[in-house]
């Protein structure tokens, strides 16, 4: 799969730090994707669009008071007759219209990011503490948390985050969220409240990967009037104009439009735009726990231990040590690995496990040579079961020095042809110790 860096801006501090959950989290978002009215003229934008959960979630800063139109738009959101509440009346003076499309549950949040706050041996009201209900509100009731099926991973917002009220009914579920889905919801929390957040006049911004080549760069193409070639055509009379492609390309910018709406610009040709169709992004430390599991698959198809398979992704990515990784090295990382998973040939061969030629071993010099040793250490310590300090005596011993320090090029160039010659026959190794 290909990846792409891709930019989101936010108003606030706040709705970037909730994108950054849910993306952490693999949830489908959309940022203010659209605006509505009441009947008393009150317009309004809610902050994200939930479209695969069908949920509508608005975030404040705490202490703000409810928004006058979230009432009347929680209402509308749920519909007549919700079996949720069907005691309540959503019948209004202010009623708000939203076509069947957004219709579905609504919650508001009114606080920072949750996080545990722990008071001695205690943990107090759990990581929702901060919030003015602890908890979203919902249409006519409150204490609504984000939370997942413990089984089918099922991703929701119920009473007080009880899983066992999740629609999905799997059997086994317990009355409150614990082990590894309460472990993942609370990393999704730590990582939304400590990404690296930018600011430029007053947008807050965040960058993640797409697995939707050609986003980013629909939306610096677009001029915010999208509209299709075809309907141009259609609307100067041109009817009998049916290219198909007429349909896809925009008529005000060098780009595509969306094949659901035609009002907002697509990646590519005949595919829905971020709005109508939003996909999960890679966060850093998704994309981080995204090439782990990969890497864990190509183990296991070649049927090698970790610590063979992350040296050759670094090297591939140009690093050393997994913590100096950035987002655009994530890429070639993510793509590399993938390409391995497909075809398990193509894997190179680890350094500790390289064969080295005479030439090779000739040419290179004493940083090289140490640097060969050094990487072969530990495989051939394993390899023959003794300790990693007993193997380095053995090769000290093999180059005639008490310590690697003493040896010249010569004798490091010795040492090095020694241990390939372990690392190929191991009972040499045990023979000669024994």
């Amino acid at each position: 799969m290909a990846y792409e860096l891709i930019t989101f801006e936010f108003h606030t501090e706040l709705h970037a730090r909730w994108a950054i959950f849910f993306s952490d989290m693999g949830i489908p978002w959309t940022y203010e994707p659209a605006e509505f009215t009441t009947a008393r003229g009150v317009t309004f934008t809610p902050t994200f669009w939930l479209p695969r959960e069908c949920f509508w979630f608005h975030a404040q800063e705490s202490g703000a008071e409810d928004p006058s139109w979230w009432e009347d738009f929680a209402a509308a959101v749920e519909g007549p007759g919700h079996p949720a509440y069907p005691e309540y009346d959503i019948a209004s003076d202010d009623e708000v219209v939203l076509d069947e499309e957004w219709q579905g549950r609504a919650f508001l949040a009114t606080g920072p990011i949750p996080e545990w706050i722990c008071f001695g041996d205690s943990i107090d009201k759990g990581p929702w503490r901060n919030h003015e209900t602890c908890g979203m509100e919902t249409y006519g009731d409150a204490l609504y948390q984000w939370t997942l099926c413990p089984q089918c991973g099922l991703f929701g917002a119920e009473y007080c985050g009880y899983a066992d009220r999740l629609p999905c009914a799997c059997p086994g579920h317990q009355d409150s969220l614990g082990g590894a889905s309460a472990r993942q919801l609370l990393q999704a929390y730590r990582e939304a409240r400590h990404e690296r957040l930018t600011t430029h006049d007053g947008r807050v911004s965040f960058t993640a990967l797409s697995p939707q080549p050609g986003t980013a760069e629909a939306n610096r193409l677009c001029v915010r009037s999208c509209r299709s070639i075809g309907d141009q055509l259609r609307e100067v009379g041109a009817g009998a104009y049916t290219e198909e492609h007429a349909d896809m390309l925009c008529e005000a910018c060098p780009g595509f439009v969306c094949s659901l709406c035609s009002q907002r610009p697509a990646a590519s040709a005949g595919i829905p735009c971020w709005v109508c169709q939003p996909v999960p992004v890679l966060t850093q430390s998704r994309a981080r726990r995204l090439l782990n599991d990969l890497a864990a698959e190509v183990g296991r198809k070649l049927k090698q231990p970790l610590r063979l398979i992350h040296p050759v992704i670094n090297d591939a990515m140009g690093i050393r040590y997994r913590d100096q990784v950035t987002l655009e090295l994530l890429i070639r990382g993510l793509a590399h690995t993938e390409e391995w998973l497909s075809d398990p040939s193509s894997f190179p061969v680890p350094l500790s496990q390289r064969r080295v030629s005479e030439d090779e071993i000739d040419a290179k010099n004493m940083t090289g040579l140490k640097r060969e040793i050094a990487s072969r250490v530990g495989p051939l310590a394993r390899a023959v079961g003794v300790r990693i300090i007993d193997v380095q005596i053995r090769i000290n011993h093999a180059m005639g020095v008490r310590s690697r320090s003493e040896a010249d090029e010569e004798q490091l160039r010795a040492g090095l042809r020694q241990v390939i010659a372990w690392q190929s026959d191991p009972e040499s190794f045990k023979h000669q110790h024994a």
